[in-house]
Formats: structure tokens, sequence, C-alpha cells
């Protein structure tokens, strides 16, 4: 089955994360009620002029000039996905369709045409080979639950990554140097640096985070362009820094009134060398029928009837 492999990827499944150096002083604390009090798009206290000055750039290139910025309320994306397992990249997967839509309603097809989905009535398995439509609940499908829950996160955290100017802040600096254990094919020389500390990223349970840490997230920005090349994705449990993830985007394009990766690279921590592996554990494109401005029928959340 897929989704499986492929949402362990997605979602930052490690095999056990390294010992890490401590955070700086100035970055986030664990994720804890007072960050309740942190507003969407508010620069904190005490951020530096050249800090504020990087974070407004890189807000400012997510959207096409003269464009009206508004936030996404809802997505219909498909992807074409290459996975690499035991060394060996799987070329035949079939596109996957991912439909959002605000305050949380996830729909999604998976290679073997079956859906899970979240909506008002509450969660399902669409299975139209069986001509099925199980509620998600009870032992037996406590997987499909899981994988439910993950992909209503991945929603979330896609969201906050489209808008940075949406989030939830509680320091953004500027970073000297590259994050290190970058693999070698990801060392870019030129980029420039930026630190964001924030609540609005989520880790799934399987990844080793606990819901209390905070999320620190370095991205790499073209100087050019000031769009993200480079993103590292850490938690943070008010004491040390855990590495979970790199995520390596290729050519942008505007979609949508919005600029957007239109090819994404996902790299794993190799726990034993205590660096990202060098090839990606999981590639995927956008496809361009995708849309970030969907009319969603307001029967796509709901579970047919039979």
């Amino acid at each position: 089955m897929l989704t499986s492999p492929l949402l362990c990827l997605l979602l930052c499944t490690l095999q056990g994360p390294p010992t890490p150096p401590p955070l700086p002083k100035d970055a986030a604390q664990p994720q804890t009620d007072t960050h309740s009090s942190l507003k969407p798009g508010v620069i904190p206290e005490g951020t530096t002029s050249e800090a504020r000055a990087r974070y407004e750039a890189l807000c400012a290139a997510t959207w096409p000039k003269d464009a009206v910025r508004k936030p996404i309320l809802a997505f219909d994306v498909t992807l074409d996905v290459r996975v690499q397992q035991d060394g060996a990249s799987n070329e035949a997967l079939r596109p996957l369709r991912y439909r959002w839509s605000s305050p949380g309603f996830v729909r999604f097809t998976t290679a073997n045409e079956r859906e899970l989905l979240r909506g008002p009535k509450g969660d399902f398995l669409l299975d139209p080979a069986r001509n099925e439509v199980l509620p998600l609940i009870g032992r037996e499908l406590a997987e499909d639950r899981k994988q439910l829950e993950e992909w209503a996160k991945l929603s979330r955290n896609f969201v906050s990554l489209s808008d940075p100017s949406s989030l939830r802040l509680s320091s953004i600096r500027i970073l000297e140097t590259a994050p290190r254990g970058l693999p070698a094919s990801r060392r870019a020389d030129g980029l420039v640096w930026l630190g964001l500390s924030t609540p609005d990223f989520q880790m799934p349970e399987r990844s080793g985070a606990k819901p209390t840490d905070a999320t620190v997230v370095e991205l790499g920005l073209d100087p050019k362009t000031m769009l993200p090349r480079l993103c590292v994705v850490s938690s943070f449990d008010g004491q040390l820094t855990v590495q979970r993830l790199l995520l390596a985007c290729g050519a942008f394009r505007a979609q949508d009134g919005r600029v957007v990766p239109q090819e994404v690279a996902l790299h794993m921590r190799n726990a034993q060398q205590e660096a990202f592996e060098e090839k990606p554990s999981l590639e995927f494109w956008l496809k361009k029928n995708s849309s970030f401005e969907p009319k969603f029928d307001e029967s796509v959340f709901l579970p047919p009837t039979r």
C-alpha cells in the first residue's frame, strides 16, 4: 500500500535522532499556552532590522508582483511522486490527488484508488472497488485513522510554508552559516539563511517529536529571488534541537496568484552519520492542473450515499 511509506517520508519518520547541539539562546521555547498571544505575521519584539528585512523579503517573494495577497482557504493538488526504497526508485507510481479545505477537511486519493476523508460528518475510508464507505472506528482501522491525521497535519504545514506571512512567530533571526549535515549535492554557495521559530508547524507522533516541542525552521534563500531553496525542519524541547528533515525546492512558478515550488525533494536524517542522506527519499512534482483556489462542491468532503 503506497500511503504508509509515502506518509513516513513526507512526515519525517526517522530511525532515531542524533544527539544535537544546544539551540541558540534566542530560539523558540517549547510550545506552550503562551503561544496563544502570538498573532499571524506579527514580527516579535527584539527582532533585528536585518532579520526583519530578510523575513519581509521572503514574504514578498512568495507572491507575484501586484498580486492581491489572500490566505489559502483550500487547495486541490495532484502530485507525481517518486520514492527511493533500498537504493532503488519507484518510477511506476500513479499521481496522487490531495484536497484540503479550511477549517481542516481532507480528502486524498491513493495509488490503489482508495480514499481517506475527513469532513463535517466525521472520518471515513472510501473503497470504490468494494463499494464500501466505512467510518474510521474500531481497532482494524487504526492505521487508516493515523494516516488521515498525518495528512491533516501535512495540510496545515503546507499552508504554513506556502504563506510565511501567516505564521505566528516567537523569533526571527539571521543565520550566518548553513546548518551542518547537509548532503554534498545540497551545499549551495551563496544562499542567505533565516531562522524562524513558530508553533504553526506540526510533527507527527512517529517522528519522535513531542506534541509540546516547538518547531525551528532554517531557510536557505536565493539572494536574487529570496525564494526558499532549502528548508531544514527541527524540533526543540527547550534544551536541544533535533533535525528532522530537509526539503529542497526546485523551480518555482506563479499559480493562482501565488508563487509555489514545482518540485520538492525530501532528504531524511542518517542517525549513524549525523547528516542527511545524500539521495532524496522522496521527490514530488506539482502538476499544472493543481489549484489553490478550487471551487469545491459541498459534497466533496461528505461520504457518498449508497
